[in-house]
């Protein structure tokens, strides 16, 4: 039986939505944006970015579809991923990775911190001040 695209799109609360919603959706990055973690020691830079992805990636052992994700990237580098079918399990996931990893968690995102810096092409954060 073939997989019906619309089947695969939430918001982020759950419910079920048509590709172009999802698209209209996935444009604003405050809509996709749940927490980020930028710290820097020694040189170094670890983020950890949490966001809201909308596509279904699979299901947790409770059915529901995994539409959140928590990366953490090291110096460009791509170090875990762990996906999440809640935000406030995707929330609680990042402060996990935080402590981890050992980097401080800030219960509030420090958007503006994060705004000004950017990805550049050779996938090194760049500080934009």
């Amino acid at each position: 039986m073939p997989i019906n695209p619309n089947d695969m799109f939430f918001d982020k609360e759950g419910n079920q939505l048509k590709m172009i919603e999802w698209a209209n959706l996935f444009e604003s990055w405050d809509y996709r944006n749940l927490h980020q973690t930028v710290h820097t020691w020694d040189n170094k830079i670890m983020s950890v970015s949490t966001v809201w992805l909308g596509l279904s990636h699979g299901e947790d052992e409770r059915g529901r579809p995994l539409i959140f994700e928590s990366a953490v990237e090291k110096n460009g580098e791509f170090q875990v991923a762990a996906r999440y079918a809640t935000a406030e399990e995707a929330v609680d996931g990042h402060r996990a990775i935080c402590m981890e990893y050992r980097i401080p968690f800030d219960p509030i995102p420090p958007v503006k911190q994060f705004h000004q810096l950017r990805f550049d092409s050779h996938n090194r954060w760049k500080d934009l001040g």
